[in-house]
Parts: C-alpha cells; sequence; structure tokens
C-alpha cells in the first residue's frame, strides 16, 4: 500500500518536530521551520522518504556575522531492518555576510544525517585577515613583519555551541554556533604549512579567534623576523608550531597539535612560537654531555613584533632527567636576543658517596662567535660530609666555564 501527502498551503511545522520522533539520537537542532514538505511511504513494505524545503530566512550567528542558509532542502528516508533507522541530508548553499550585512563568501554545505547538526562545506578562498575581521571585528593588534596568508580551499564547520546545548531548556535562549577552519597553506617567508583557525567567544558580545600552524619542523621566527636570527641561528628546532590569537587561553588545546610532544599550556594573546629543541650546535651543545642521548628541551617562544628584542624566549627541560651521578629536577633557559646570550637556572640532585645534595645553579651562555658557558653550581647546609660528625657545610660554591672547540 502506498501512501503521498504533504503540509497544507502557508502551514508550517518545526523542523525539530521531526527529529523527535523520526531521529531522536540527534540532540543538537536548529530553530527553523519548514513550509514545503512532501512524503511517500510503502507501508506494507514500511519504507518512507521525506522531502522537504526550507522557504524561509535561516540565519546562524557566528561571531559578529552571520552564515544565512539558502535553498535548503532536506532528504530523509527509512526502510524497516536497517540498522540505523532513518538517514539522509540536508544541503544549501551558505552566505557569509559582515555585520554591516555585505557577501563575504558562499559556498555549498550539508548536513549528513543521523549525526548532530553539523554544517560542513568547502570555503572560497579568503585571506585570514579578512577572515578574523569578517568574524570578530579585527586581526591582531600587532603584527608587523607578519605575512599575508590566504586561505585556499579551506574546510570548515558549523556546530550549535556547546553554551546553547547546556541552556537548550531555558526560554528564548538564542542559538550560538562554533565555526572551525582547516587547510593547507603555501605563505611567503612560512612556507608550506597546516593551519587550524577557530573562533572563541571572550564576552557575551565580544569574540577572538586562535590559528594554530604546522609549519615545517626545521622552519623558526627568524625566517619572518631577521632581528631572531642572531638565536635561531645557533639552535637545532624541531616538531615546530606557530599560534596567532587574540584571546587567553590558560588550558591550550587544537586539534592540530594533538600529536606534538610539546604545546604551551598558557596561551597570551599574539604570537607564539614553540618547538622541541635539540642540544646540539655551538650553543647547546655545551649541555649535550650531561644528559641522555636524544633527549629534547621545550622551546617557547612570545614574540613582541614591536620590539623584537624584548621578545620571551625560553627553553626548559621537559621532566626531571640527567646523566650519572646528578639528575636536574628543573632547567630554564632564558634567551636574550638583544644581549646575544641564554641565562640558565636549575635545580639537581647529585649522588656523592651514599649521600645525596641538592644543588642549585646559575649560569650564562654566551652568543658570541665561539660560544661559550660560565656556571656556579651551590650547596647549602651541607650536614655530615663524607660521615664527618658535627661538621657542617654552610654554603659551598663551585664555578667552571666550558668553550666550543
Amino acid at each position: 500500500m502506498l501512501f503521498s501527502g504533504g503540509l497544507k498551503q502557508d502551514q508550517k511545522i518545526d523542523i525539530k518536530e521531526i527529529f523527535h520522533e523520526y531521529l531522536p539520537s540527534v540532540k543538537t537542532v536548529p530553530d527553523i521551520s519548514i513550509d514545503k514538505l512532501f512524503v511517500t511511504a510503502d507501508l506494507k513494505e514500511k519504507k518512507y522518504q521525506f522531502r522537504l524545503a526550507v522557504t524561509s530566512e535561516w540565519k546562524l550567528p557566528v561571531g559578529i556575522a552571520q552564515f544565512q542558509l539558502k535553498d535548503a532542502s532536506l532528504d530523509l528516508s527509512y526502510v524497516q531492518g536497517k540498522s540505523n533507522g532513518f538517514k539522509g541530508e540536508i544541503s544549501s548553499t551558505a552566505v557569509l555576510y559582515s555585520n554591516s550585512n555585505k557577501e563575504i563568501a558562499s559556498f555549498y554545505s550539508d548536513w549528513k544525517l543521523p549525526a548532530d547538526f553539523l554544517i560542513q562545506g568547502k570555503f572560497p578562498e579568503i585571506s585570514l585577515t579578512d577572515l578574523a575581521d569578517t568574524l570578530c571585528g579585527e586581526f591582531l593588534p600587532h603584527a608587523e613583519g607578519l605575512p599575508q596568508i590566504v586561505l585556499k580551499d579551506s574546510e570548515i564547520a558549523l556546530r550549535i555551541s556547546k553554551e546553547s546545548q547546556e541552556k537548550s531548556t531555558e526560554i528564548n535562549a538564542a542559538t550560538t554556533y562554533d565555526f572551525t577552519l582547516s587547510t593547507t597553506i603555501d605563505a611567503e617567508k612560512i612556507g608550506k604549512a597546516t593551519l587550524f583557525f577557530e573562533l572563541r567567544k571572550k564576552t557575551a558580545s565580544d569574540f577572538g579567534f586562535i590559528t594554530g600552524i604546522v609549519v615545517q619542523p626545521d622552519w623558526s621566527p627568524a625566517s619572518i623576523w631577521n632581528e631572531l636570527g642572531c638565536v635561531f641561528n645557533v639552535l637545532v628546532i624541531n616538531e615546530a608550531g606557530l599560534i596567532l590569537s587574540t584571546i587567553q587561553d590558560p588550558k591550550l588545546s587544537l586539534p592540530i597539535f594533538e600529536k606534538f610532544r610539546y604545546v604551551p599550556s598558557d596561551l597570551k594573546p599574539g604570537i607564539t612560537f614553540f618547538s622541541g629543541l635539540k642540544l646540539e650546535g655551538n650553543a647547546l651543545g655545551l649541555l649535550k654531555g650531561i644528559f641522555p642521548t636524544g633527549i629534547e628541551f621545550n622551546l617557547y617562544a612570545y614574540i613582541n613584533t614591536q620590539s623584537i628584542g624584548q621578545s620571551e624566549i625560553q627553553a626548559g627541560l621537559p621532566k626531571a632527567d640527567g646523566k650519572g651521578a646528578i639528575t636536574f629536577n628543573g632547567l630554564t633557559l632564558t634567551i636574550k636576543p638583544e644581549k646575544l646570550s641564554f641565562d640558565l637556572t636549575a635545580g639537581a640532585i647529585f649522588r656523592i658517596e651514599g649521600e645525596q645534595l641538592t644543588l642549585t645553579g646559575q649560569g650564562v651562555i654566551s652568543l658570541e662567535e665561539r660560544p661559550s658557558g660560565t656556571f656556579a653550581i651551590r650547596i647549602e647546609d651541607w650536614a655530615e660530609p663524607f660521615g664527618l660528625e658535627g661538621l657542617t657545610i654552610e654554603d659551598f660554591g663551585l664555578g667552571f666555564s666550558l668553550w666550543s672547540l
């Protein structure tokens, strides 16, 4: 027995009603109504086909801008005995408008069912600066020297935000949406890289963004800011990333960096570079002999584009480690581009003749033509050294220097 039917003229229905009845597993559904619905059913075989059209405006607020989904249509089918039940897709043309109602871009998009609300599509060419300005109202406040980054063939995703899902039971709660974009780039002074852009909410009406870039393993910021060459030209780096951000995030987590051994956890607004740092080369090769083979430090650089010499650059031991009788439980290199030197501070455990001593140390690694290092080690309150009863060494120090060959 075959059956067909549809909505009466001028009759509307909330799309959530259809999802609640036939796709109950879908928990995130946008606020839209449909005014064209056609249904066919084979009652004997229990096969159903829904075709829906949305002719009213379907606008999704994203940052300070909005996406409008035009000519949206839904095809939904069901065959008894199929494990997934109803399945189908909603397809549409997505148009991005600025807050001044200027059309920025348009592209084909779709939402695969029965998954939760997720609009995906391939974004047309746009610069990172224009995208950030459209969605957030600004790019980085200080980006002197940063080359233009053009985004081509980008994959975008729109989801109902977690905040809106949590407020779904509130009356008149406005739905907000998350926006992400991923692509590969080939930018001047950066080269080929993978990029991920994420819109973030700062306040109820203020938005920012985080852009993570996986650069080539040996790339450094000196490719853009030549003044940093005095530092990075003597470092051997590995597995590098670049972050452009207008927000602060104390618990940074981006999918593009999920396989990285080290990612800085506390992100500040601005330009951040990070990588692994090998104990190789004339400068850090001076430290190679006191650590196991293959160890890498974590390198963090916060780039001050207004005064490159004032950039914050640090490298640190990722965990307690050492060699022989010495175990370092902390070691930090503070790198000063304007002074051509590394300041070193460290804490360590030294084992000798069955005793375990706590050491503190300081030093300077100079980046002159022939790199050298000057270090001082200190022990305080060494009670009964080598078993000598009644003797306490209140303060013991040792200084030494190293030069590269």
